[in-house]
């Protein structure tokens, strides 16, 4: 949905649907730049998702150095449990 910078915090935010029967229990959501670094700094309005529902979450990952220099960043987002998905968005770019 959008990325946003507050001091030295990079956050994502994000929409997770489940299209599937089974119920879905969100674990967590990591946003990792490109050099590696990866916070596990997270929150999910809803954790556990039945079908057709949605959930709004955010990602935050800890800036080094205070001036924002152009990156890209990957957001992973992992079921605990259930059928034990994994969606992994690539190429952010801020």
């Amino acid at each position: 949905k959008q990325l946003c910078r507050n001091g030295a915090l990079l956050w994502a935010s994000f929409e997770v649907e489940n299209r599937k029967r089974p119920d879905a229990a969100l674990e967590s959501a990591v946003l990792t730049d490109a050099s590696g670094a990866a916070s596990s700094q997270f929150h999910f309005e809803k954790m556990r998702l039945r079908f057709n529902e949605t959930s709004i979450g955010v990602a935050g990952i800890q800036l080094k150095d205070s001036n924002v220099k152009p990156s890209t960043y990957t957001l992973t987002v992992v079921e605990d449990g259930g059928l034990s998905r994994q969606v992994v968005v690539d190429g952010i770019e801020f």
